[in-house]
């Protein structure tokens, strides 16, 4: 008995090995979505090498700096919040109103309706006011009293026809009505939910301002302005030459169809604005200390304006940096990056692509500013160049 048994388990791997033989092969298309996600979670490990190093580097500094850009993150994670309620609020205003509208419109309809039945009403009436059974009982005139019936059918049906249309745009309106009074009450909770980030915004702003004056009296006691200057910009170029280490074993992907494949190097001059505003500061004019130059242009802007992607490219970086905020760095291939510094809080994710135009960041104050701005610049591999020439007019 245990010897005829023993060839079962044989049977049944080969049975397994036939099913999965006649399974289908992975389709390319599959593989392709398999190798993108690949090459995005390999992006993102070096890019977290990358911020692993500069948080070691922050473990240096002092205990209110780390407050500060602790601070400022989460100052940036309830502004995203918000933005994305403000968002929602707007579609769901727009279906608000979208169904008033269509409710006035139902109500115009309904009541052209009514009126249209009631001239068939008093038609009816004037025919007679004879009843059905009294035209078939009346043989003095058979001709009239046949056209009569078939007058009377007819606006009978027309009647029940408009009755039944009546109906279903009464029964139209309760739907809508109690669409409308949902959508409202949705609009009532999300508006709820908007007033308490607002005022969690509030307080983690109240605590922001608080830390960087405790920031920059210890800056000043220590007489380090200069020298932080100095290791912020230092900072800076060795986050870019690392990013560069990191991008340059990362295949590029292709751009959408409906978009032109132009590489950065000839966009010179026709690149759109990051944003809107005056500028403050140019590239090359002096800052405050020192023999200290601006790399980039500041551009002033109310807190929350759009900042948007000069070119398609790659996020590469999007995170704090000191003396820089909440910073986002594209990667736009062949040695070109663009910058966009102090921002509110950042839109978009390392290793995602964002074509010419899109939304990033919003304005704002990080890295321990007094005025919102918007801190932007264009590097060559690796190293700072003027970014006015390549802008578009205005």
């Amino acid at each position: 008995m245990t010897q005829r048994r023993r060839p079962l388990p044989i049977l049944l791997i080969c049975a397994a090995l036939a099913a999965a033989a006649a399974l289908p092969p992975p389709s390319p298309a599959a593989d392709r979505l398999g190798a993108k996600q690949a090459e995005l979670e390999q992006l993102r490990k070096r890019i977290g090498t990358v911020q692993r190093d500069l948080e070691r580097a922050r473990g240096r500094q002092s205990e209110v700096e780390r407050e500060f850009a602790a601070s400022e993150r989460q100052v940036a994670n309830i502004a995203s919040l918000i933005a994305s309620l403000d968002h929602k609020l707007a579609d769901q205003q727009r279906s608000l109103d979208k169904l008033r509208g269509e409710r006035e419109q139902q109500h115009e309809a309904l009541g052209g309706q009514r009126q249209e039945l009631a001239r068939q009403v008093r038609a009816a009436h004037a025919l007679g006011r004879q009843e059905r059974l009294k035209l078939l009982l009346n043989q003095e005139e058979p001709a009239r009293a046949g056209r009569l019936m078939v007058y009377y059918d007819y606006f009978h049906r027309a009647r029940a026809e408009h009755i039944a249309t009546i109906s279903n745009r009464l029964s139209r309106l309760d739907r809508l009505e109690r669409e409308i009074r949902e959508e409202s009450r949705q609009l009532a909770q999300m508006k709820g939910e908007r007033e308490r980030e607002a005022a969690k915004l509030s307080g983690s702003q109240e605590q922001q301002r608080q830390l960087l004056v405790r920031l920059e009296r210890e800056i000043e006691r220590g007489g380090r302005k200069l020298e932080r200057l100095r290791a912020d910009e230092s900072a800076l170029a060795k986050l870019i030459d690392s990013l560069r280490e990191a991008l340059a074993r990362v295949p590029e992907e292709p751009p959408r169809a409906h978009t032109p494949n132009l590489p950065f190097s000839r966009l010179k001059g026709r690149l759109g604005w990051p944003t809107r505003g005056r500028v403050a500061a140019t590239f090359g004019a002096p800052r405050e200390l020192g023999d200290f130059h601006w790399q980039g242009l500041l551009i002033r802007a109310p807190e929350g304006r759009e900042v948007h992607a000069v070119a398609r490219g790659r996020v590469a970086y999007a995170d704090w940096l000191r003396g820089y905020g909440m910073l986002i760095i594209l990667d736009h291939g062949h040695g070109y990056m663009s910058l966009y510094g102090y921002n509110r809080n950042l839109y978009r994710r390392v290793g995602e692509w964002v074509e010419a135009g899109e939304t990033i960041a919003q304005v704002g104050a990080s890295g321990g500013r007094k005025e919102n701005a918007l801190y932007f610049e264009i590097r060559r591999r690796g190293k700072p160049i003027n970014p006015r020439p390549w802008l578009a007019k205005r």
